[in-house]
């Protein structure tokens, strides 16, 4: 279906604003989880070649590339830069995303889906890739999705380039996550999907060609990788398989795969109360109100026009094995079948099911309304604008969570930096009663601080553990202020030398 302009434009600005809305309602939701934060502390101690060798010699070969990738975003040293390049990280994503929609359907479609895609993103504390790890693990869902509009593309027109180019792209992301190697079997499935009607023996042959390539490369890579493994265990038990309980694994399988349903981390807001309403209320903008207005407004607009090339019950199939592939390899582990028992609902290849999730609820809305009314359109709209409005929200209640985490941690640097841990000796014991360390972390605490404080000191938060004979310095900070006041005490509790940072 051909656009106007002004209809081409309305669509690709719908999208543009609701990104921009997203971002600036997530402004500040950096080091979000501990490993982020180690990364941080990482750079500014200068430790890339250490930490490369480190994950090398324990098996974790892939985490090369990934940690230097890991490394450019906090190499600035600015929140704006962090959530510049996860933007870019996601814009890249959602241009898979949209290419492989738009070459099975149309424009429309794959905007509508790019629209409620950013529309009902939403972020937690649950290693969501919108705000954790930037620039590293965001980028394998984007390879995958390209990988798969190139096969896609090979499969109807027998072009061998896309074969060759998809296998590579299908390499790349394999190497830079062990998760996204479960995707052959999609591509295994589009290919006797698009040889159907042929004899087996045919069909067999078909498939060998179709993924020579994809399966060498894939094999390469199990080799590399099972090899290093072999000359270097893994010390990681989120890499090492379990299959002690099958019903656990499946019941994390798809725990993992719905994680990123959009309200849920509203829900889990509301419940663990991360936040007081006031401090919410506060925190409101203009963007809360934008997203679902043009959200609404577009899809509005968009919805009856759009439709799809491919039967939508097959197209269901291929969503919702998108959904549990990239969950799969996790769910046969300990690690993470422990996580799911322990409350988690997300975790890193659930931002991947997000993308085939959104695939999903756009096919399975055009096969209920293929041909809706205006009151049906005005109900719809209205859903898919209450539903961004809560996820706004609920950004926004993330965001100030991470925002005082943020303040802290500012308030840390400035106060380890000061001139007072200037005079500071060996052996002193630094006292923080109401501050649990980064991310309560008491070691990565210290390791960060070694970047300030040249002295041998100690971080407790535990003032029963306290050695008195030792120098003892307290730190509290104020909410406030947003400061850290500094002071040397003594076994009775008195100060001497408060400084005021």
């Amino acid at each position: 279906m051909r656009h106007s302009v002004s209809e081409k434009t309305f669509i690709i600005s719908s999208v543009l604003i609701v990104f921009l809305a997203y971002f600036f309602t997530t402004s500040e939701s950096v080091l979000t989880v501990h490993d982020d934060i180690l990364t941080y502390a990482e750079v500014r101690h200068g430790d890339l070649l250490k930490t490369v060798t480190d994950y090398a010699e324990n098996g974790r070969i892939n985490h090369i590339p990934m940690t230097v990738l890991l490394w450019i975003p906090y190499y600035f040293n600015s929140v704006t830069a962090v959530r510049i390049l996860s933007a870019m990280a996601v814009a890249f994503d959602m241009c898979g995303l949209f290419f492989l929609v738009k070459n099975n359907s149309t424009k429309n479609t794959a905007c509508l889906v790019c629209l409620l895609f950013i529309s009902f993103a939403c972020i937690s504390n649950q290693h969501s890739l919108f705000t954790a790890y930037t620039f590293a693990h965001q980028f394998p869902i984007g390879v995958i999705l390209f990988s798969l509009d190139l096969f896609i593309k090979y499969l109807k027109i027998g072009k061998k380039s896309y074969r060759i180019k998809s296998a590579v792209l299908f390499f790349v992301a394999c190497f830079m996550y062990e998760s996204v190697t479960v995707f052959l079997l999609m591509f295994i499935g589009l290919s006797l999907y698009f040889s159907k009607g042929k004899i087996f023996r045919e069909r067999f042959v078909i498939l060998i060609k179709d993924l020579f390539f994809h399966g060498t490369l894939l094999f390469v890579y199990l080799i590399i990788y099972c090899a290093w493994r072999y000359f270097h265990p893994s010390y990681y038990d989120g890499t090492r398989f379990y299959f002690g309980n099958i019903l656990l694994s499946l019941t994390a399988l798809v725990k993992f795969s719905v994680g990123t349903f959009p309200m849920l981390p509203a829900v889990a807001m509301i419940l663990k109360k991360y936040i007081t309403f006031s401090e919410f209320l506060k925190s409101i903008s203009v963007w809360n109100f934008t997203a679902p207005v043009i959200s609404g407004m577009a899809f509005y607009r968009v919805f009856p026009k759009i439709k799809i090339s491919v039967n939508t019950s097959e197209a269901v199939v291929f969503c919702l094995a998108g959904m549990l592939f990239p969950n799969v390899l996790i769910s046969l582990t300990e690690k993470y079948t422990d996580w799911a028992l322990q409350n988690a609902y997300s975790y890193v290849p659930s931002f991947y099911s997000y993308f085939f999730m959104i695939m999903l609820a756009v096919v399975v809305l055009i096969k209920i309304f293929r041909n809706p009314t205006k009151r049906v359109m005005i109900i719809l709209s209205l859903a898919v604008s209450a539903i961004t409005l809560v996820c706004s929200f609920s950004n926004t209640a993330w965001n100030t969570y991470f925002n005082k985490n943020l303040e802290k941690y500012k308030a840390f640097e400035e106060a380890v930096s000061s001139d007072f841990f200037d005079d500071v000796t060996d052996g002193t014991v630094i006292y923080i009663p109401d501050f649990s360390g980064i991310h309560n972390d008491m070691e990565l605490t210290a390791y960060y601080a070694e970047v300030f404080i040249g002295a041998d000191v100690t971080f407790t938060n535990e003032k029963s553990q306290i050695d008195f004979s030792k120098p003892v310095v307290a730190m509290y900070y104020d909410s406030g202020k947003k400061k850290i006041f500094i002071e040397k005490i003594n076994s009775q509790g008195g100060n001497s030398n408060t400084f005021n940072n």
